[in-house]
């Protein structure tokens, strides 16, 4: 999902695409979707209110408001977020989402997210992959997936904008993956860690208590190995 800005574009800008043939996700991931099945669109965004050093506060306004929508349909405790910005049921992906910033004169000056929601898709080739149809038993209205979870995301911005961030960071942690819980991951050295999720920084750096001490990892500088097994 890759959307090029172009002289015009509105804030809040949607574009929606019904088949996409050059998906990717985070680490240059592919992301399968079948066409005219799925949810693939892209938000154009103006991010004024977030300060640079706080730019994962979009990250968790975006899953937020796609996590939420999911509630509806899927148990809670089978959904999950998973760092950076992946939403999972069990150990099987519904949702990705990949964030590109422009950065001007320290600023961020647009954001556009790209978002893949398995919707109606029921086979798979790539991964451990899922959608609504496949846990519901039944095909879901794309369109009326796509109205609520464009409402929801707004109501999260706002309640990022009025100041709320510590509320978005507490809804984001409960609802991660291996939040306050051991699990296994491997670093960039292909060292095996045993740690359990204890924050992520406003920035985005995902910190983990490994033997009772903090450590930092940027994007891409560790794996999930527990979400392997």
């Amino acid at each position: 999902m890759q959307m090029t800005l172009q002289d015009g574009t509105q804030n809040g800008s949607v574009i929606v695409t019904e088949d996409q043939t050059a998906g990717r996700g985070q680490r240059g991931n592919g992301w399968e979707s079948e066409p005219g099945a799925n949810l693939t669109f892209s938000i154009a965004l103006k991010p004024e209110i977030i300060h640079l050093s706080e730019q994962f506060y979009l990250s968790m306004v975006i899953a937020l408001g796609i996590y939420k929508v999911l509630k509806q349909y899927i148990p809670q405790d089978e959904l999950q977020l998973k760092w950076p910005n992946d939403i999972l049921v069990g150990k099987k992906k519904i949702c990705g989402i990949l964030i590109e910033n422009v950065i001007k004169q320290g600023r961020m000056e647009w954001s556009v997210i790209g978002i893949g929601l398995n919707v109606n898709q029921i086979e798979f080739e790539l991964g451990r992959a899922i959608s609504l149809a496949m846990i519901c038993g039944q095909p879901f209205d794309k369109q009326e997936i796509l109205r609520l979870i464009l409402q929801s995301i707004e109501q999260e911005y706002t309640n990022l904008a009025m100041g709320r961030q510590q509320a978005l960071k507490t809804d984001y942690l409960n609802a991660l993956y291996g939040y306050e819980q051991v699990c296994s991951y491997k670093d960039l050295n292909g060292k095996v860690i045993e740690g359990e999720i204890v924050d992520v920084e406003d920035q985005g750096p995902l910190v983990l208590k490994v033997n009772g001490k903090l450590q930092r990892y940027q994007f891409k500088e560790i794996k999930f190995l527990s979400l392997e097994e």
